[in-house]
């Protein structure tokens, strides 16, 4: 035999190995269900659910296919309620309504002497601006303001 002979016939020993190691796996994959013991049998000493009482006896029990409509359908009805709670959720709040006898912390940033005019000579229960009982409310260097029904966002517009 030639060089290139050998070289041909160890190529096809190669083949034969690789294809003889499939065959055998494939044939120990098939073991699994040529083995005895993979059927379940019914065990005696495991019977302990039979004694339950029995429930809802007579209740007629629907059995519905799943098909593709019966899934499009409850795709549709969770997007339904994921609508319902997100407007549930999402509403505007009523903000709270400024009234008489309302008292109101403010704040001036930079100017201390007017967050807490008085200083440290109020009591904390002094320590807001207090809404009269017309609704109005005096602030220093702004004067009298009607904050009677206002918002507090709209009130901090003033």
């Amino acid at each position: 035999m030639n060089e290139s002979g050998r070289k041909y016939c160890m190529r096809d020993w190669g083949i034969k190995k690789a294809a003889a190691g499939l065959m055998l796996g494939a044939l120990l994959l098939q073991s699994c269900t040529l083995i005895p013991g993979m059927k379940m049998k019914d065990n005696p000493a495991n019977t302990w659910y039979r004694d339950l009482p029995p429930t809802d006896q007579g209740a007629v029990v629907v059995v519905q296919p799943i098909t593709t409509d019966l899934i499009n359908q409850l795709v549709v009805d969770e997007k339904m309620e994921t609508r319902i709670l997100t407007a549930e959720f999402s509403e505007v709040p009523d903000y709270y309504r400024i009234g008489p006898g309302d008292i109101l912390q403010i704040t001036v940033w930079d100017h201390p002497e007017l967050t807490i005019p008085a200083g440290s000579f109020r009591n904390p229960e002094d320590s807001g601006q207090q809404i009269g009982d017309d609704g109005s409310l005096y602030y220093p260097y702004v004067g009298v303001i009607q904050a009677d029904g206002m918002t507090v966002p709209s009130c901090v517009k003033c």
